[in-house]
C-alpha cells in the first residue's frame, strides 16, 4: 500500500533539519509546530506545492484526521504519524467529505492548482488570487482584541473617577458658596451693629452737652 501523497510530502517537510526553525518535531516526535507559518509558505511550499497559501494548508490536514492542538492552534498531531516511522502512514486515510465539520469551516470559494503527482486529490487547494494567510496574524488580531478590551476597561474605570471628582467638586463648590454667604451675612449684621452703636454714641454726646450748659 502507498502511503497518501500529501502525508509523504508534510512528512518530507517536518523531518528536513535545515527548516526545523519554520517547523519541526515536537513531544519526541510524535506531533509537528509550525513555528513560522509566513516563511513555511513563502519559502518552503514550492518546493513541494504549486502554491503558497497556509490557510489551505491548516486545513488539508483535518481531512487526514490530523488534530490541532496548543493553545496558537500551530502543532499537528495523528495518532499514525510520528518521527522515524513511516510504516504507519498507511494506515492514515484521507476522511469523506460527509465525515468532517463542514459547517464549522468559513465558505471558501477556491481554484484548484495544477496536481504535481497526477493525483488531484492529494493537492491543496486555496482561494483565487489570495495571498499567504498566517496563523501569526490570527494570534496578533486576538492580542490586539485583548487590549482594547483593558483600553475600553481602563477609559470606563477613569470616567468613574472623573464623574466622582466633578461631584466632589460640585459639592465643595455649594459649600464654599454657603460660607461664603454666612460671611457676607456676618458682614453686613456687623456693618448694622456698628452703625447703630455710633447712632447712640452721637446722641449721647448731644444729651451731655445740653446737660452742661443747663448746668452753666
Amino acid at each position: 500500500m502507498v502511503r497518501p501523497n500529501f502525508v509523504s510530502k508534510i512528512y518530507d517537510i517536518v523531518d528536513d533539519p535545515k527548516t526545523d526553525h519554520i517547523i519541526s518535531w515536537i513531544n519526541n516526535g510524535d506531533a509537528f509546530v509550525v513555528w513560522k507559518p509566513v516563511e513555511l509558505a513563502k519559502h518552503v511550499f514550492p518546493k513541494y506545492f504549486t502554491h503558497t497559501n497556509f490557510c489551505s494548508f491548516i486545513r488539508q490536514p483535518n481531512e487526514y484526521g490530523f488534530s490541532r492542538t496548543g493553545d496558537d492552534g500551530k502543532e499537528f498531531k495523528h495518532d499514525y504519524f510520528r518521527k522515524d516511522d513511516k510504516s504507519l502512514h498507511m494506515q492514515i486515510k484521507r476522511r469523506k467529505k460527509s465525515d468532517i465539520e463542514w459547517k464549522r469551516r468559513p465558505k471558501i470559494y477556491t481554484t484548484r492548482t495544477t496536481p504535481t503527482s497526477g493525483n488531484p486529490s492529494e493537492e491543496l487547494e486555496g482561494p483565487s488570487n489570495a495571498s499567504p494567510v498566517s496563523i501569526d496574524i490570527l494570534v496578533a488580531l486576538k492580542r490586539m482584541r485583548t487590549k482594547i478590551e483593558l483600553s475600553t476597561k481602563s477609559i470606563y474605570a477613569a470616567k468613574l473617577k472623573e464623574k466622582e471628582a466633578k461631584k466632589i467638586w460640585k459639592d465643595a463648590s455649594k459649600i464654599v458658596k454657603e460660607k461664603e454667604a454666612q460671611n457676607q451675612k456676618l458682614r453686613e449684621q456687623l456693618l448694622h451693629m456698628v452703625q447703630e452703636n455710633s447712632i447712640i454714641e452721637y446722641n449721647l454726646s448731644e444729651e451731655l452737652e445740653r446737660c452742661k450748659k443747663a448746668l452753666d
